[in-house]
């Protein structure tokens, strides 16, 4: 039996010094200015929700973030290693995000560009470490070669 008012506490797991993990929708960072940045690296995109998709990180600094919804928001501090959410703003490709899954990252935004909607796009810069970037070059050089074989065999 568990729960609150279980009877055999012989039986119980010392729980002592274990850390909560969060299991439901992560915090989310809002970018708001050129300059601001976050580092981590891109986990996965999450369509869940079609009307917010957004980009799970992992944290590489401390995060500040928001969870809850607009206008109920509270402030909440993301750990290295723990995960939040960026929105998918109109000024990141997915197709190059998705070759930067699990690759540490430092995403800046670097400017606005007024595209006639209600608010301007961001533009963004990503940094890289010369590992990360050799990582990527191997993945690029590997889907190249998937795909070449992919060819009929007059084309390749």
């Amino acid at each position: 039996m568990a729960g609150k008012d279980s009877k055999n506490k012989a039986n119980e797991v010392d729980t002592s010094g274990w850390e909560e993990e969060n299991i439901s929708f992560p915090p989310y960072f809002t970018f708001q200015a050129v300059g601001e940045y976050i580092i981590g690296s891109l986990e996965k995109y999450d369509a869940r929700d079609p009307e917010f998709p957004r980009y799970v990180f992992k944290a590489a600094m401390d995060t500040q973030c928001h969870q809850g919804k607009k206008g109920e928001e509270k402030a909440v501090l993301v750990k290295p290693g723990e995960f939040f959410t960026i929105s998918a703003y109109g000024g990141l490709n997915p197709e190059v995000l998705q070759e930067l899954v699990g690759l540490p990252m430092k995403l800046t935004v670097t400017g606005k560009r007024d595209v006639g909607k209600p608010s301007p796009m961001l533009v963004f810069q990503v940094l890289m470490s010369p590992e990360s970037k050799r990582l990527l070059a191997e993945r690029r050089l590997a889907r190249q070669k998937e795909a070449i074989a992919e060819l009929p065999e007059g084309l390749r």
